[in-house]
C-alpha cells in the first residue's frame, strides 16, 4: 500500500497501528507484573522489553539481507527456525 498520498485506508492503517500501540503498551505492566510473581528480576523484564522492541520495529531492507546471503524471506522467518 502506497500511503504517500492522504487515503482512507492510510487512516485506517495508522489508526490501527495507533491502537496496537497503545493495547502493547498498556499489557505490558500486566506481563511485567507477572514476570516478577514468576521469578524474573527486573534486569530481566527490562531486558526483554527492549530487546523485543528494537527486533519488532527495526528497519529491515529485505533486498540487502539476500543480497548478503540471509536465506530466509524475511526476519518472520528467521525467527521462526
Amino acid at each position: 500500500m502506497n500511503c504517500s498520498t492522504p487515503h482512507k485506508s492510510c487512516a485506517a492503517l495508522g489508526i490501527g497501528a495507533g491502537l496496537f500501540t497503545a493495547m502493547a503498551s498498556a499489557l505490558y505492566t500486566v506481563f511485567a507484573r507477572m514476570g516478577l510473581h514468576e521469578g524474573l528480576t527486573p534486569y530481566d523484564i527490562t531486558f526483554l522489553r527492549y530487546c523485543v522492541a528494537a527486533v519488532v520495529t527495526a528497519p529491515v531492507c529485505k533486498e540487502t539481507l539476500h543480497e548478503a546471503g540471509f536465506r530466509w524471506p524475511g526476519q518472520t522467518e528467521f525467527f521462526a527456525e
